[in-house]
């Protein structure tokens, strides 16, 4: 197995893989330069100026210089000082398109998305970014404009909708300018074009007048040659610069003018030797042209020079970007037509020069596009080599979920069948778009591996076990689980594996560890692994910060917990692009830590807590997160039966996907929900139908389980011995504590004690409940988990309150005084979000004035007092004094010495 080197591939005309996916064309996001004889007619470009409309349109047919006065008026914008985001479209996939929207907005100075992203995770949908960038542009409420150009390329019906939702739903604040030839089919834009405030550019509009046919030839025409190109043009822009091109031809006796074939065939090759058609009509096939690429595929040195030298090509080889670009295009029109009377009369010929962009392309790593141009040469097996060799599972590792999507495009049955490499990478992109169960279908279909099997296909065979193991869908002591383990240890010890590979291995391993509770030896192995994957690969970089903090969440470390979230959720917004998915997975994470310290609201939509994970398709601890916040925030807004409606979602999406360790913790969550309703029949039937753990000693077996379900199983049991009126209950009770100290797991002990409150409380035993919260509360001195006891009924308060009167000075009375403050025990009272500027003006308020404070933070008086109104509404008080106790108590500010 070799090991090629790492170092990541940089493609020509590609962004700093720091602001954009380094596979993004920036000649596709940048204004066109205007083309040689350009004849600027300023009355037009004027009547175009974006900024004037609020959507202004460019309709015409090929030739007509709809993208020429775009660009001329969109660089009129941009003089004006208004951001202008351009936009060439191409017939691309929704997330690709995506993609690009954002990119545009990127490219045009506008940071459009970490501020909309600063609290929250992406919205769902096929467009997410798309989503993102409208609410930032709704806020930002400043004038900018987006220029569409060639929509007519959009064909994929996914991809029309979400254009139709961006022209629909753009704030009044986004001027929208497109030029097209037709409207794509579907396109929901008439109530837009037809609505007042619209500029309709049609091909009459667009046509030379004689006036401008005069300045276009530098007034060198006599006034009968001007008639005559003015009759025979019908003012057509692309039959002038072919006139211009050629002055000396002979006019044809009869042209269709709006033909494109009768105008190329009867005036253009009139200009070229047969040797330079042969080269256009070659260069036609080429999405950029630029030298090393022309050179390398048409094996002809100084082909590229030879083309820019043409006077046929001049004003119909376009520069993309400055004048120091040496990247170049043909105009759309003559490539269209050229491509095509390519594949006509010389199809041999159109098939090897695809194939040879195709291999050019994939040398530069511009995998996607070498796999289209593969399978437009009708070489399907070409399309899969290309993805194989850069790396099939592994190059989805660096490349993200939505870059393999769109490479599948270009991948047949007939081609998987055959490369079981590209089964793996189809169960990649199934895992990650909602389709776990016919990822699963193809995985266990597919070959298994043999000795003397390509040891590539071994190693993504691996990887892909992992990921679906890591999902969820086999049982952590199962002997699939003990099988991967295996078989994963062998193989990271292998230095000839690629680091990426092996870093992928290495942080499932150690995930797997920490998911048992094992965190000394997971926390090494997934330190390990960030080590190996570097900046290799988002995805797990992501994925290691992420299970940092969960391991931190888990054992009660709350502020390194925090900081490892906020590096994630770092990763996460720098690479938005790359993944908008990753966003919700770091959301979850975070609002599961939020809940915990009861700083959530239940006012909002608590469905989106697993609605943005389910449907994308993510590993067990984000569904397990998400299934923890939903059911308690559910629970908490509207009572037993809306928890039992997500959880019985939940249970469908976990039982559809065959996921068993998760449908196992939700049905552990139905019992507890179910006792909490009262319902103890239903309960003990649901324990019994699920097949929950029959015994004490199985609900804590952590090796078998996992802390999670350990958590979830053996707290519903403990509440439904309690229940039953068994005494079993208070001794399984105490096991789950003394468990959770050895394992380390503070959060599943805080949860224990809060559990042994209200047992004791319900039987009478005020000096056992007393004690309980005695420990709870020193506890909370160092872990900030208050909810769990907010949670645990009246017995709560009684025993807090029990605990202040025998000892009103002692040292966890503060502690004890702020949990009654925040609100009835078992209510839903959120400690409301602080940014950092709100808390050090709160830290001031009570012995600082105005004017001080305004000093000290370098803000305006008016600056201090519009913070203080806000402090003053999250904390519903009307004077400083009671903003800063108000503070103390719900732990914004520390208590007073």
């Amino acid at each position: 197995m070799t090991a090629p080197d790492d170092a990541a591939v940089v493609q020509p005309h590609s962004d700093d893989h720091r602001t954009a996916p380094h596979w993004l064309l920036r000649q596709r996001v940048t204004i066109p330069a205007a083309p040689g004889h350009y004849c600027h007619r300023e009355v037009l470009v004027r009547r175009c100026a974006p900024a004037v409309h609020a959507i202004t349109a460019l309709m015409a047919p090929a030739g007509f210089g709809k993208t020429t006065v775009l660009a001329a008026a969109a660089r009129d914008a941009i003089a004006e000082g208004l951001p202008v985001a351009w936009l060439t479209l191409a017939d691309d996939d929704v997330a690709t398109l995506d993609t690009y929207l954002a990119f545009a907005f990127r490219q045009a100075g506008l940071d459009v998305l970490s501020p909309a992203l600063a609290h929250g995770a992406a919205p769902a949908g096929p467009g997410p970014r798309t989503a993102v960038l409208l609410q930032a542009l709704e806020a930002r409420d400043a004038p900018c404009v987006l220029a569409l150009d060639e929509l007519e390329c959009v064909t994929d019906p996914v991809a029309v909708a979400l254009l139709s939702h961006l022209i629909l739903h753009a704030p009044p604040s986004l001027h929208l300018a497109l030029a097209y030839r037709r409207l794509p089919r579907g396109l929901d834009a008439a109530e837009r074009l037809l609505a007042g405030g619209a500029e309709l550019i049609t091909a009459a509009d667009l046509r030379f007048s004689t006036p401008d046919i005069a300045r276009f030839f530098d007034l060198a025409l006599s006034r009968r040659e001007l008639a005559r190109v003015a009759v025979d043009s019908g003012g057509w822009p692309i039959a002038l610069q072919m006139r211009r091109n050629m002055p000396g031809a002979a006019e044809p006796d009869s042209i269709a003018r709006d033909a494109v074939d009768s105008w190329i065939g009867a005036r253009f090759w009139r200009g070229f030797s047969g040797e330079h058609r042969e080269l256009v009509l070659d260069l036609a096939l080429f999405d950029w042209i630029d030298p090393d690429l022309v050179e390398e595929v048409l094996e002809e040195p100084g082909a590229f020079d030879r083309a820019l030298r043409l006077p046929g090509l001049a004003g119909l080889l376009l520069r993309d970007g400055d004048s120091a670009s040496k990247v170049h295009h043909l105009h759309p029109l003559l490539r269209e037509h050229c491509a095509e009377e390519r594949r006509r009369d010389n199809a041999a010929r159109w098939r090897d020069v695809r194939r040879r962009l195709a291999r050019a392309l994939a040398r530069r790593g511009a995998v996607v596009e070498a796999m289209r141009h593969a399978a437009e040469a009708q070489d399907p097996d070409l399309a899969g080599r290309i993805l194989i060799d850069a790396g099939g599972v592994q190059w989805w590792l660096a490349q993200g979920h939505d870059r393999l999507a769109a490479a599948h495009r270009y991948v047949t049955d007939a081609t998987v069948a055959k490369h079981p490499r590209l089964a793996m990478a189809r169960c990649i992109t199934h895992m990650f778009h909602g389709r776990l169960p016919e990822a699963n279908r193809i995985y266990f279909q597919a070959p298994a591996v043999r000795p003397g099997d390509d040891p590539e296909y071994a190693l993504d065979r691996l990887i892909v076990r992992s990921v679906i193991s890591m999902t969820g869908s086999h049982p952590p002591d199962g002997a699939e689980t003990r099988s991967l383990l295996a078989d994963a240890w062998q193989v990271t010890t292998s230095p000839s594996v690629r680091q990426v590979a092996r870093g992928a291995l290495v942080f499932g391993l150690g995930t797997y560890r920490t998911l048992v509770a094992d965190f000394d030896t997971g926390l090494a192995l997934v330190e390990q692994a960030r080590g190996l994957v570097a900046n290799r690969s988002t995805f797990l970089r992501l994925g290691i910060e992420s299970t940092l903090g969960q391991a931190a969440m888990a054992r009660g470390r709350v502020r390194e917990a925090v900081r490892c979230y906020a590096r994630a959720r770092q990763i996460a917004r720098e690479h938005f692009l790359e993944d908008p998915r990753m966003a919700a997975y770091v959301d979850i994470l975070t609002r599961e830590l939020d809940l915990e310290r009861n700083r959530l609201s239940v006012d909002g939509d608590y469905s989106r807590a697993f609605r943005d994970v389910y449907r994308k398709g993510a590993m067990y601890a984000h569904y397990a997160a998400a299934a923890n916040v939903s059911t308690e925030l559910a629970l908490a807004a509207r009572g037993p039966d809306a928890a039992l409606s997500v959880l019985g979602d939940l249970t469908e999406h976990a039982r559809g996907w065959g996921l068993v360790t998760l449908s196992s913790l939700l049905a552990a969550l139905r019992v507890s929900v179910l006792l909490e309703a009262g319902r103890t029949g239903e309960a003990e039937r649901v324990w019994r139908g699920a097949e929950l753990p029959p015994t004490d000693a199985t609900c804590l077996d952590i090796g078998v389980l996992g802390w999670r379900r350990v958590e979830a199983v053996a707290s519903a049991r403990i509440r439904l011995l309690a229940a039953l009126g068994k005494p079993e209950a208070a001794m399984l009770e105490r096991a789950l504590a003394h468990l959770a100290a050895d394992q380390g797991l503070k959060r599943t002990l805080m949860r224990s004690l809060a559990l042994r409150v209200r047992l004791a409380h319900d039987t009478g035993d005020t000096d056992t409940a007393c004690n309980a919260a005695a420990a709870y509360v020193r506890h909370l001195r160092t872990t900030d988990y208050p909810r769990p006891l907010l949670c645990a009924g009246p017995g709560a308060a009684a025993s807090l309150q029990r605990l202040l009167d025998a000892n009103p000075d002692g040292r966890d009375a503060a502690t004890a005084t702020r949990l009654l403050a925040l609100g009835r025990i078992g209510s839903t009272t959120a400690v409301p979000p602080f940014d950092a500027r709100e808390v050090a003006v709160l830290i001031r308020l009570d012995n600082r004035q105005d004017k001080e404070i305004a000093k000290d933070l370098g803000l305006s008086p008016d600056g201090v007092r519009y913070h203080v109104r806000k402090i003053f509404r999250k904390l519903n008080v009307n004077r400083r004094q009671d903003a800063v106790r108000r503070a103390r108590v719900l732990g914004v500010l520390p208590m007073a010495e």
